[in-house]
C-alpha cells in the first residue's frame, strides 16, 4: 500500500478549499467570472501557503472541459490529469535547475504551437526568481506579448529580486503567512477525518512552530503522529521540539520577579538534563512577558481568550504576575531576554549563557521596597528619587503611569502624603537656590556687604562709604558679566516658575474635605512632616536655610483649594501620578447629575488612555457616591481655567507682592541711596 503524506493528500481540490488567502481568491474568481484572464502572474509569499496550490487550480479552470470556471469540476479528463500532474498543456518549470539562457530559449521556443488538449497553454515556473539575468532578457518580450493561447504563472518566494521589466507585465498576488487560528482551524478538521486524537494546547504549538506555512504544519503533524504512536500529546510535542511545558519557563518569570535565584538555578539545571532547547526557553519567555503586558494595557485581555489554547490556571498565573510588576519591569526584562537571545550563540554555553542571562535580569531589578511603594500604594515618583538623590532632576521627569492597590488605613496614607508633598515642593525649591548660588559664586568674586543695625555709627559709615567705592569699581569692570549674569537669572527664573508649576500636578494628595478643619490638620500634617524628615540630609538643609518655604507651599494649596471647587476636589480623589496630571490640567464641565465632561489642554490629551479614563471615572464615583458617566475631550479656551492655571496665577501673584513688599522696605531704599544701586527682581528668593 503506498502512504500517501498529508500534504499531498490534503491539497485544496477548489478555490473555495483554499485557507488563509480570501484577497487572492477572491480577484482570481472575478476574474473568470468577468472574462478577463491576464496574459500573466506572478505569486509570492513564503513557504507552503498555497502558491502552487492556487497556481494548478488556475490551470484547471482554464481548462476544465466544463468550460472558462472558477467553480471547477474536477471530474473530467482535464482536471484529473492536472491533478496528477501529467496534463500536457500545464507545463511546469522548475527555475532553480534550468537557470541557463539556453534552458529558457528551449521552452519558449513551444510557446508559438497551441494547445494539444486543453483551451490554454499553461507556463509555471516555480523558483523564477533564480533564473540569470540573461533569461529574464529573454523571456521579456515573449511575456509582454504572448499568443493568445498562453498563461504564465510565475511563483517566488523572494519577489525582490525579480526585474522591475518583469514585475510590471504581470499581476502580482502577494500570499500571506497563514494566522494562527487558521492553521488551528485547518489542522483540526484534517486530525478528525484522519482519526488522529490531538490535545488542544499541542496543537497550538504545533501551529505557532510552522511559522505561517501550512505544508510545514502538515509534515510536523505527520511527525508528531509517528512520535506519538497515532495520539499526539503534550509530552508528544514537547520532546518531539525539545521544550518544556509552558508552566515551566512561567515559573522561572515567577520566581525572578520574587528574587529567589536559588530556586531559579535549581530550575536552570534540572532543564539540562532534560535537554531542552535553550533558545526555545526563551522565545517561550518572551512570550509570557508580552501576553503580561498585553493584559496590563488592554485591561485584562488575557481571560478574553480561548481556553481551549491555553489552559485556565496558565491565564490565571499570568494575569495575577500582571498586577505584580509594573510595565517598567516587564520592558526591562523583555529587552534583556531579547538581547540574551541574541548572544546566546557566542556564551561558552548555552546552559551558562541562560544563567548569565538571569541574573542580569536579577542585577538590574529594582529595589523591591521602592517598586512596591510606586506600584502598589501610588507613591510618587519624585518622592522616592528624593530619598535616594540628594537633588532630583526636574527638568528630565517623565510622567509614569502606575495603577497599584490603594492603602486601606487613611491616617497613615495622611502621614505619607503630607511628607511626600512637603519633600517634593521643598526640593525643587531647594535645587534652584542651590544652582542660584553657585552662579552667584562663580560669577562674582566680592560680595555685597550687609547693613548693620546702627548706621549712625562713624567706623559702620566709613566702612559702608569704602564698600560703596568698591562696588562702583567692580561694576565698571563687570558691566558684561552683569548683563549675562541677569539673563542667566531671568532663564532660572522662568525655568524655577515651571518646576514649580511641573511638582504641583504631581502632588499625589489624598480625600482632604474642603473646609476650614481639614486646611489647619493639613498644615499641622506639613510640618509634623518636616520634623519627621530632618534626617534626610538633603531636606534638613532646606529646612535649616529656607524656614519660610514650607509656609509659602501651603499658602498657595490651601488659597487654589478655596478659590476652586473643582482644584479641592482633585485633591480627594484616590489618583495614580499621570491620572493626576491630567485631571490638574482640565476644567470640569457637569453636564447632568451622573455625567461629567472634563476639558483637557492639547498639551496634556497624550496623556488619557483607555486604562486612565476608567480610574478618573472610578475614583469621581466614588468621591461623589453615585456612578457616573465621564467624557475627556481636548479644549483649549483659556477663559475657564484649570487647577494647574489657578495655581500658576496665584504663584505670580505671591511672587509679585514679595517683590513689591522688599522694593518698599525701608533699609532697602536706604541701601539703594547710599550706593547708587538698583534691584535685580530676580535675584529675589523665597528663603
Amino acid at each position: 500500500m503506498n502512504y500517501q503524506v498529508l500534504a499531498r493528500k490534503w491539497r485544496p481540490k477548489k478555490f473555495s478549499d483554499i485557507v488563509g488567502q480570501n484577497h487572492v481568491i477572491k480577484a482570481i474568481t472575478h476574474s473568470f467570472a468577468l472574462n478577463k484572464i491576464h496574459q500573466a502572474y506572478i505569486l509570492t509569499g513564503t513557504r507552503g501557503v498555497g502558491k502552487t496550490t492556487i497556481a494548478r487550480l488556475f490551470a484547471k479552470g482554464l481548462n476544465c472541459e466544463q468550460g472558462l470556471t472558477y467553480n471547477m469540476c474536477g471530474q473530467c479528463s482535464n482536471c484529473q490529469d492536472i491533478e496528477l500532474g501529467c496534463f500536457i498543456d500545464l507545463i511546469e518549470i522548475d527555475a532553480a535547475s534550468r537557470t541557463k539562457v539556453e534552458d529558457t530559449r528551449e521552452f519558449l521556443n513551444n510557446v508559438q504551437y497551441t494547445p494539444s488538449r486543453g483551451r490554454f497553454k499553461v507556463y509555471l515556473i516555480d523558483e523564477v526568481h533564480m533564473l540569470s539575468r540573461h533569461s529574464f532578457n529573454a523571456l521579456l518580450k515573449t511575456l509582454e506579448e504572448p499568443p493568445t493561447h498562453v498563461k504564465f504563472i510565475l511563483i517566488t518566494t523572494e519577489y525582490q529580486k525579480l526585474p522591475a521589466t518583469i514585475l510590471s507585465r504581470c499581476l502580482q498576488f502577494c500570499l500571506k503567512p497563514l494566522s494562527i487560528s487558521h492553521i488551528i482551524t485547518q489542522l483540526t478538521h484534517i486530525l478528525n477525518k484522519e482519526n488522529i486524537k490531538i490535545e488542544s494546547s499541542a496543537l497550538e504549538t504545533l501551529a505557532h512552530a510552522s511559522r505561517g506555512s501550512m505544508r510545514d504544519a502538515l509534515s510536523l503533524v505527520e511527525q508528531a503522529i509517528v512520535l506519538g504512536n497515532n495520539e499526539i500529546t503534550n509530552n508528544t510535542i514537547d520532546n518531539m521540539f525539545g521544550i518544556l511545558n509552558i508552566e515551566h519557563p512561567l515559573s522561572l518569570i515567577e520566581n525572578l520577579i520574587n528574587g529567589s535565584m536559588h530556586d531559579v538555578m535549581l530550575q536552570i539545571e534540572n532543564y539540562e538534563v532534560l535537554g531542552i532547547d535553550w533558545d526555545n526557553l526563551l522565545s517561550e519567555m518572551l512570550t509570557i512577558l508580552q501576553k503580561i503586558a498585553i493584559d496590563q494595557f488592554l485591561l485584562n485581555s488575557i481571560k478574553k481568550e480561548n481556553n481551549n489554547t491555553i489552559t485556565q490556571y496558565i491565564n490565571q498565573r499570568i494575569h495575577k504576575l500582571s498586577n505584580h510588576i509594573t510595565p517598567e519591569n516587564i520592558q526591562l526584562y523583555y529587552q534583556i531576554f531579547l538581547l540574551g537571545r541574541r548572544e546566546l550563540p557566542y556564551a561558552p554555553n548555552h546552559r551558562m549563557g541562560i544563567e548569565m542571562i538571569m541574573l542580569r535580569a536579577f542585577a538590574f531589578r529594582p529595589d523591591e521596597n521602592i517598586t512596591n511603594k510606586k506600584y502598589n500604594n501610588n507613591i510618587s515618583s519624585n518622592f522616592i528619587h528624593s530619598n535616594n538623590n540628594p537633588i532630583p532632576n526636574t527638568n528630565n521627569k517623565q510622567p509614569t503611569t502606575t495603577d497599584g492597590t490603594q492603602t486601606k488605613n487613611d491616617n497613615q496614607d495622611k502621614n505619607l502624603l503630607h511628607t511626600e508633598n512637603q519633600n517634593e515642593v521643598k526640593d525643587i525649591l531647594c535645587l534652584n537656590l542651590k544652582k542660584s548660588n553657585d552662579n552667584n559664586t562663580n560669577n562674582t568674586e566680592s560680595k555685597l556687604p550687609q547693613p548693620t543695625s546702627n548706621i549712625n555709627n562713624i567706623d559702620t559709615t566709613s566702612k559702608i562709604l569704602e564698600a560703596r567705592s568698591k562696588l562702583l569699581q567692580y561694576k565698571e569692570n563687570n558691566k558684561s558679566n552683569i548683563i549675562e549674569k541677569t539673563s542667566n537669572l531671568t532663564l532660572q527664573s522662568q525655568k524655577t516658575i515651571k518646576g514649580i508649576l511641573e511638582r504641583f500636578s504631581n502632588i499625589n494628595m489624598n480625600i482632604i474635605k474642603n473646609n476650614s478643619n481639614n486646611i489647619n490638620k493639613i498644615n499641622k500634617d506639613l510640618s509634623d512632616s518636616l520634623e519627621s524628615n530632618k534626617s534626610d540630609s538633603h531636606n534638613k538643609d532646606c529646612s535649616k536655610n529656607h524656614p519660610n518655604m514650607s509656609n509659602f507651599i501651603k499658602e498657595i494649596l490651601q488659597q487654589a483649594m478655596r478659590n476652586d471647587l473643582w482644584t479641592s476636589q482633585i485633591y480627594q480623589l484616590e489618583l495614580p501620578k499621570t491620572a493626576k496630571k491630567l485631571v490638574m490640567n482640565s476644567w470640569q464641565e457637569k453636564i447632568s447629575s451622573n455625567e461629567i465632561c472634563l476639558h483637557v489642554r492639547s498639551n496634556y490629551q497624550h496623556l488619557n488612555s483607555i486604562k486612565l479614563h476608567n480610574t478618573i471615572q472610578e475614583s469621581l464615583s466614588n468621591n461623589i457616591g453615585i456612578p457616573i458617566t465621564l467624557h475627556i475631550k481636548k479644549d483649549d479656551n483659556y477663559e475657564i481655567k484649570t487647577p494647574m492655571e489657578h495655581i500658576y496665577i496665584l504663584y505670580k501673584e505671591k511672587i509679585s507682592k514679595i517683590k513689591q513688599e522688599f522694593s518698599n522696605d525701608p533699609y532697602i531704599k536706604m541701601i539703594k541711596t547710599f550706593f547708587d544701586a538698583k534691584i535685580d527682581e530676580n535675584e529675589i528668593k523665597i528663603i
